[in-house]
Parts: structure tokens; sequence; C-alpha cells
């Protein structure tokens, strides 16, 4: 039986391996997800001998291991984050593939996109300096950043992400004062924790014409805040989209499934992930 690890806590913006697992169990072709505890994962990085090749890791955790891998590719070593851990060359790699099959996803689906206007970023301090890092790809010179404080701890760390960049930060109340055109906005914190912020970003009042919306935290069938925003005639990509088409392209990369096999992928898949 194949074998995959996963060391996650939770929600993360990276998504643990429950649902491949369940894809495997329903083709009869069962994969087994062990879930580490940190003192597993610090003994396999340690003494590289595992019984799985791959680590699917939070992003929480993955800052906290970053220090222990003396290898670090560029744009892990930049960010200060990655997804997970892939064992090759009889050593552990970590490595950031999330956000290249966002950005993928990303390009296919919004062929058209403009990227004249400013990105709207709601996010967790940890996921900043990658998402910045991933709206500039996209061509974006103008990022505003809503959180509670309407400031950032490490200003000059998040400054190294953003050079050449318009960059501004509010506080979550004074969202519905923004008066700057935007036609990104990107989520990745629980909304509906936050009613008085959800309740202002369904406004989308500084959100242009054919502008797209992202909610890459809620996985849930029915969005509440993609629902208003299809209604004020924007676009729209969820959790979801985002997270089958990455677990798709690490099963590719990893040989576990074929591209052949992509229609039947989609299909099972997210009929599971309808009922998790």
């Amino acid at each position: 039986m194949k074998k995959l690890g996963c060391y996650s806590d939770g929600y993360n913006l990276f998504p643990g391996l429950h649902i491949i697992e369940r894809y495997f169990l329903e083709k009869e072709s069962p994969l087994a997800v062990s879930h580490l505890t940190l003192q597993e994962l610090t003994q396999m990085l340690t003494h590289p001998s595992p019984d799985c090749h791959y680590v699917r890791c939070s992003a929480n955790y993955s800052r906290q291991l970053l220090n222990t891998l003396s290898i670090q590719p560029e744009n892990v070593s930049f960010l200060g984050i990655f997804d997970c851990l892939i064992y090759e060359g009889n050593q552990w790699l970590p490595r950031l593939n999330y956000f290249s099959y966002l950005r993928a996803l990303f390009v296919k689906k919004f062929k058209y996109h403009k990227i004249n206007n400013a990105v709207a970023l709601i996010c967790k301090a940890n996921e900043l300096p990658a998402l910045i890092s991933f709206v500039v790809g996209l061509g974006h010179q103008q990022i505003l950043i809503f959180n509670e404080s309407g400031t950032l701890d490490d200003f000059s760390h998040v400054l190294k992400h953003s050079i050449g960049t318009d960059l501004k930060i509010y506080k979550y109340s004074d969202l519905t004062q923004v008066n700057i055109n935007t036609n990104l906005m990107i989520n990745t914190i629980d909304l509906e924790s936050h009613t008085n912020l959800l309740g202002d970003l369904a406004y989308f009042n500084f959100m242009v014409q054919g502008g797209v919306v992202m909610d890459l935290y809620s996985s849930t069938p029915v969005n509440p805040f993609l629902f208003e925003a299809e209604k004020a005639d924007l676009s729209t990509m969820n959790r979801r989209e985002v997270v089958s088409y990455y677990d798709y392209g690490t099963l590719l990369k990893l040989g576990l499934i074929s591209s052949f096999e992509r229609e039947k992928y989609f299909q099972l898949y997210s009929e599971i992930a309808t009922i998790d």
C-alpha cells in the first residue's frame, strides 16, 4: 500500500490529504495517509529512511520547521513558507507548489483578467508574503491589505515581497470607506466568524465590473460570500476548485494517477468533497 504523510492543524490554506485518501478508497486502490506528530516528523527529518516520500504541511507548521531544513529552494527561502516535503536523493526537500497551481488555474479560468486595478487581500499574516508574490506575479502593482489592526508587525519583511508596488493597509472596520478601484479580492480567513466583515464585504463597493472574488477558506457547497459576489456580477473562484486542481497536480507529479484519469478524478473528487 502506498503511503503519504500529513502534518497539519485543521483548516489551512494548504489542505490536508483526507479527500485524496477517500478518493483512492473509492477507486478500491487504498493509499494510506499517516497523520504525523511533530515528534514523528522530526524523527523522519533527522533519520531519513521514511516509509512515505511525500508529506503535506500546513502553513503554520512549515514556518516552524523551516530553520531545521538546510536545503531550501529559492521561493521557499524567500517567502518563508512551504506546502510539502518531498523525499529526493536520500533527503527531505521543502517545496512550495500551491501557488504555482493556483496561478495556472487562475490564468486558465480568467484569461482576460486585467491588471491595471488594485488587489484586496484578506489573509493571515503567515500567508501574506506568498499571496503578495502571487498577485505581483500576475502583474498587479497596487495591493490593499485588510486586517484587524490596520498595521503589520513585520512591515519590512512584507516590503521585500512587494518591491515596486503601492501597498496600503486598512482595518476591517475601514473597508466600506475604501474608494480604490479593485478587480481582484482574495480571502483566506473564516468570514463566518467575522460577521461584520462579511456584511461589509458583501457590498463590494470598491470592486469594478468584471472583477474576480476568490474565497480560499470555505469548502462548503453554499458560500454566502461568493453568492453575493455572483449577484454583483463578479466572477468567483472557490476553495474546492483550487484544492481539487492542486491535489490533481500533486498526484500527477508523484505518479499516483495518470492524465487519462482526469475526468474521473474531478468527478469523483467533487462528489467526495461535497459529502465531506
